[in-house]
């Protein structure tokens, strides 16, 4: 099977944030942070989870609601505004040609100005958005205080700008974090929509079965209304954003570096949060633990699982994915099942046994992996985005490589991957997945990972390096090399100074023998 097309990746600019003094990458179908521990790979990883929740909406709170509706960026909430706009829009939706029938195409009319303005007042950022955003910021990083997320001897503000190009236009957002906790907000919208993306939404719109429930094509003309209109707004709206906002308006999921502990403890965690919490009022002297909120969404997750149906379609490719990495890497099966207390219980059943293990009893890659296949049954969906840190953990060498092919699976089957890693058999057998898709698929045949090949434009690896002056690390992209072939770190760099102390000692212990 051919590697599928490039998707489309978006940039993101930050400077002085956490440990990173300047970064600029692309989020692409399988982003990868390479380098020393303590130079920001986690600090990324997890602002990025930071964005996709705001742009999904996901932290349930959004600004904006118009007819039911919650999302970060839209249409202004106060429909008084709107009055001026609804003739048109109603208008509009009565030219358009419509089906009676919801599997027939239909098209509608070219988008008036009035709603063409109103949709591209729908990507400004307001104030009031970016307090959104920074709170979420903080709960996922667990600080009480924007300023503590700016880089340690910093003298001048922590930046995160984001940034997307769509057919000659772009749109651009920055938000800046200052020593006085005060941040400040910038937008800069496209001013017009380009014809061909007017026509995509047209035709996304008339043909999205999701969109067509909102189009109210059994109405009468002359009766659709404004609460008709502010649906058809809110649909183009929702489409609109993603364009310019993909792949930050789709769900994301965390598995943290420690997730074999709290695969181990999780109920112990949870019981001890709720009977702290129960007696907050009686214990002033003892303040509550505080998580991360991409641990304590891990940990909602995890209690969740066994509420979660399977997804539909077995048969998917990131379903596949999660089954061969059972058979090839564990030699057995995860399984999740309900406690008497409705609470849920992890199981790890051998090839060929009758009886399961509970999860604690099993191998720390048991442990390591049970997540992700998890994660891959019940919660992840294509065009999601994964985000996995160091994926090597508790991995043989060999077991890493096996991973790494199935994570190229998974995003070969539409979801987004992101890892942050130390492992330089993690980055050469990406490497050698790139590679392969120079091949035909004939010459491939043979080939350990032929099945798993992918396109070098959909793969991007960046290395966080560190400075001494200033103190923090810069991000620079690993490119796929020419010669060696594979994404380079400084691994090497640690191969021949290790080798050169073997040669030394060595040395000094023939010259001992011979003295």
């Amino acid at each position: 099977m051919e590697p599928q097309p490039r998707a489309k990746s978006l940039n993101l600019a930050v400077s002085n944030f956490g440990p990173i003094i300047e970064a600029d990458i692309d989020l692409r179908p399988l982003t990868v942070f390479a380098g020393p521990s303590n130079t920001g790979k986690s600090y990324m990883a997890i602002l990025i989870y930071a964005l996709h929740r705001f742009f999904s909406g996901a932290y349930g709170a959004g600004p904006i609601r118009l007819t039911g509706g919650i999302k970060p960026l839209g249409l202004p909430d106060d429909l008084d505004i709107l009055d001026d706009v609804w003739p048109d829009v109603v208008a509009w939706l009565e030219r358009s040609e419509t089906s009676p029938e919801p599997e027939s195409e239909s098209s509608l009319a070219p988008i008036p100005k009035s709603v063409e303005r109103l949709l591209l007042r729908s990507m400004d950022i307001s104030e009031y958005h970016g307090e959104v955003f920074i709170d979420e910021t903080m709960r996922c990083f667990g600080k009480d205080s924007p300023e503590r997320l700016i880089r340690y001897g910093s003298q001048t503000e922590a930046k995160v700008a984001i940034k997307n190009s769509v057919a000659d236009t772009s749109l651009e957002y920055e938000i800046e974090m200052a020593q006085n906790d005060m941040s400040s907000f910038r937008s800069s919208i496209p001013k017009a929509i380009p014809p061909e993306i007017a026509s995509r939404l047209e035709r996304a719109y008339a043909r999205n079965p999701r969109l067509r429930l909102r189009f109210p094509h059994r109405t009468p003309p002359g009766q659709l209304g404004s609460y008709s209109a502010a649906r058809a707004l809110e649909a183009l709206s929702d489409a609109y954003s993603e364009e310019y906002i993909t792949p930050l308006s789709s769900a994301v999921h965390y598995l943290p570096a420690d997730r074999t502990g709290i695969m181990h403890a999780h109920q112990v965690v949870v019981a001890s949060l709720i009977s702290r919490a129960s007696r907050a009022g009686l214990r002033r002297d003892a303040p509550l633990p505080v998580l991360s909120g991409v641990l304590a969404d891990f940990l909602e997750n995890l209690i969740t699982l066994s509420e979660r149906p399977r997804r539909p379609r077995p048969d998917s490719d990131y379903q596949r994915a999660a089954k061969r990495i059972e058979d090839r890497m564990l030699g057995g099966a995860v399984q999740v099942s309900k406690s008497p207390a409705s609470y849920p219980e992890f199981h790890y059943r051998p090839k060929g046994w009758k009886e399961t293990l509970p999860l604690m009893s099993a191998a720390s890659m048991v442990s390591e992996l049970a997540p992700v296949i998890l994660y891959l049954r019940h919660v992840v969906a294509p065009g999601d985005t994964l985000i996995i840190e160091e994926p090597e953990s508790h991995l043989h060498p060999a077991m890493q490589v096996e991973f790494i092919r199935q994570l190229a699976a998974v995003t070969r089957a539409g979801v987004r991957v992101i890892l942050t890693t130390h492992s330089e058999w993690v980055l050469d057998e990406l490497g050698n997945l790139a590679r392969l898709s120079l091949l035909s698929e004939s010459d491939r045949k043979g080939i350990p990972g032929a099945d798993y090949a992918l396109n070098p434009e959909d793969v991007g690896v960046w290395l966080f390096r560190p400075k001494t002056r200033p103190k923090g690390s810069v991000v620079e992209e690993i490119p796929l090399g020419e010669e060696y072939g594979g994404y380079s770190e400084s691994f090497s760099d640690v191969a021949f100074a290790t080798y050169n102390s073997h040669a030394e000692i060595s040395n000094r212990i023939e010259e001992a023998r011979n003295r």
